[in-house]
């Protein structure tokens, strides 16, 4: 009985796996994330030491500029350029805010623009005492965040305004991005500030895990998404078929 409960239950999210547009793309965006997440985890482990070449930086997907977030950078590369090609050659100006969010992402975690303002703040302001008691917190943390608070609501309001004027079927694929983009603002902004509330060393490694690589496969799934529209609008329907 719980053989056939639990075969009901896979054979109908199977099925709906293999129906999915370019799940061969998915499954190697989301392959790659995966291996990256195990070795960084293989990293940490206890006697690992015994593989010298695994315990350098490259093989954390925290490190700047390590093999995990080179590959994040070439994710918001696709997407930016996959989506501002719906607005070049296809004319769905309603992706225009997409192309160029996922332009600015691109730019700000290759240049740290948010790290630049967080720097400020930590030049010209002192942190208020009734959030001291957060060792781990800063006043850099707070401008980090709130830098990105400000850019993402001109964003959001530029969005806004051209998900209004779309047409119906652009609005259910902007619904999906939305829906896509807060889990990848969730991974990225508000795990990456809640873990600075935590003195616990292990604990901070584990959300941090957690954020990063839930941020990996967040964007994988935004750029496969964004494979998807390119392919569905790029695709020439076919002809209706003349009948006698």
């Amino acid at each position: 009985m719980a053989g056939q409960a639990q075969s009901k239950i896979i054979r109908p999210v199977v099925s709906k796996i293999q129906s999915l547009p370019l799940k061969h793309l998915l499954a190697l965006l989301l392959g790659t994330d995966l291996f990256l997440i195990l070795l960084h985890i293989l990293r940490n482990l206890p006697g690992i030491d015994l593989i010298p070449a695994i315990e350098k930086p490259p093989f954390s997907i925290s490190a700047d500029l390590g093999i995990g977030e080179s590959f994040q950078y070439v994710k918001e590369l696709w997407i930016a350029l996959l989506l501002g090609a719906l607005v070049y050659r296809y004319g769905k100006k309603a992706y225009l805010g997409w192309s160029l969010l996922f332009g600015y992402l691109l730019l700000d975690d290759m240049l740290r623009f948010h790290e630049g303002f967080g720097a400020l703040g930590e030049k010209y302001f002192h942190m208020p005492a009734a959030l001291q008691m957060f060792p781990r917190l800063g006043i850099g943390d707070l401008f980090e965040l709130g830098s990105s608070a400000i850019i993402g609501s001109v964003v959001l309001v530029l969005l806004f305004v051209f998900y209004r004027r779309s047409a119906p079927d652009i609005r259910i694929t902007q619904n999906v991005l939305f829906v896509l983009f807060a889990l990848l603002i969730g991974f990225g902004v508000a795990l990456d500030f809640f873990d600075r509330f935590f003195s616990s060393r292990v604990l901070s490694e584990l959300l941090k895990l957690i954020e990063d690589g839930g941020e990996m496969l967040a964007m994988s799934l935004i750029c496969w998404y964004s494979f998807v529209l390119f392919e569905r609008y790029s695709t020439p329907e076919p002809a209706p078929t003349q009948t006698e």
